[in-house]
């Protein structure tokens, strides 16, 4: 983070007094100084590092490891304990499924303890005072009409398929220093201009930013339950093992359940992307009105950018 840019300079949290008396009191909070732009790289970086460390750290590489190992013994364990018993003596001894499929489902429980430890040591990370407060600071410079890039998505907590766990703070737009308070247009100038103010970003707008790729994991998901009901299927024939057939019923199960969810999830995502896109355009109608309006986030901008790649949808924001 050393070397990168700023989602916001200290020069531009600078520039409105209101906005500078704000960072002052957030980063006294939090025990940093978000008018430094070198101080703020250097523990947004500490704290990225701490996030890399819980996120890819020993605990995630050894439960997922121990995840794998378990879902292999839990199906390979009870063919492997029987024809070891077969080989030992001269007769076949009967060895029932759960004994054998036991140390996979042991490794299987551990995996899971060790992952979600993990999971839970880097929301710890994410809700560091420091990244908390620096969030906060973007969230009010928005809101008085600065200029904010787009945020890093491991400031967030954003994974490419997932919404943001810990996303930017959604303050009311209360504009620039420069806009007087209270000024209302007369009555002439009003019926020959657009309302002089921001539009108001609803709840399902908010919601589309903070979903990315929603219903993705369900259908990923689901792929591997079928595959993993086909393998059970496998190796209930060639065991002659009906417990098999049993566990791949239920995967398949599982698998139509999970499908429908991401389709649902599908339609859901549709609906509010209609909802995102009446929005962007709103803001960009505004702007070209000489409203000061708050930046668009990076998801807005990019259904903006689809909208344009299919030409249904000018540069100005108009409809083709």
């Amino acid at each position: 983070m050393s070397e990168e840019a700023l989602p916001v300079s200290s020069d531009v949290l600078r520039s409105d007094p209101r906005v500078a008396a704000e960072v002052v009191r957030i980063g006294q909070g939090c025990g940093a100084d978000f008018t430094d732009d070198e101080q703020t790289r250097a523990q947004l970086a500490q704290r990225r590092g701490a996030l890399r460390t819980a996120e890819r750290g020993l605990l995630m590489w050894s439960g997922g490891l121990l995840l794998l190992l378990g879902v292999v013994l839990l199906f390979a364990g009870p063919a492997l304990l029987s024809k070891r018993s077969t080989s030992d003596t001269a007769e076949t001894t009967e060895i029932p499924v759960a004994a054998g499929a036991a140390p996979g489902a042991v490794l299987l429980l551990l995996g899971v303890v060790l992952l979600v430890l993990a999971r839970g040591r880097w929301k710890r990370e994410l809700a560091h005072p420091v990244l908390v407060g620096y969030r906060e600071v973007l969230a009010v410079a928005g809101a008085h009409g600065l200029p904010v890039s787009p945020v890093p998505d491991w400031l967030v907590g954003r994974s490419k398929e997932g919404p943001a766990l810990a996303p930017v703070p959604q303050l009311p737009y209360v504009g620039g220093a420069s806009e007087a308070p209270g000024t209302q247009p007369s009555s002439d100038q009003q019926e020959l201009r657009p309302p002089q103010t921001a539009p108001v970003k609803s709840a399902a707008v908010v919601e589309y930013e903070e979903s990315e790729n929603k219903g993705g994991w369900q259908g990923q998901l689901g792929c591997l339950t079928l595959l993993a009901g086909g393998i059970a299927a496998g190796w209930a024939f060639s065991q002659d093992e009906p417990a098999g057939y049993i566990g791949g019923a239920a995967l398949l199960a599982f698998t139509v359940v999970l499908w429908i969810a991401a389709y649902r999830d599908g339609q859901e995502k549709a609906r509010l992307r209609e909802d995102a896109l009446a929005y962007a355009r709103a803001v960009l109608a505004a702007q070209q009105a000489g409203v000061r309006v708050p930046p668009l986030s990076r998801r807005l901008e990019e259904v903006l950018d689809e909208e344009r790649e299919s030409g249904r949808m000018d540069r100005e924001g108009k409809s083709g």
